[in-house]
């Protein structure tokens, strides 16, 4: 859980950064709410596969930005 938190944080932090890169500015405001759902996961809620995938998804939206 620790480290998922963790990588959502940076995931959340690189959003944000990256979306200077886009010119599109419909996309940018997209790309900002995103950044605003990313929350943590709470102590008492158990991690499952859904966490997973999603920041999986995170991740290739990332790279996606990255490569832009």
């Amino acid at each position: 859980r620790t480290l998922i938190n963790e990588e959502l944080q940076k995931i959340s932090t690189a959003v944000s950064e990256l979306k200077e890169k886009v010119s599109d500015d419909i996309a940018k405001i997209k790309l900002d709410e995103v950044a605003k759902s990313i929350t943590p996961i709470s102590n008492k809620t158990k991690v499952v596969d859904n966490h997973i995938i999603n920041l999986l998804q995170y991740y290739e939206l990332v790279n996606e930005l990255r490569n832009l």
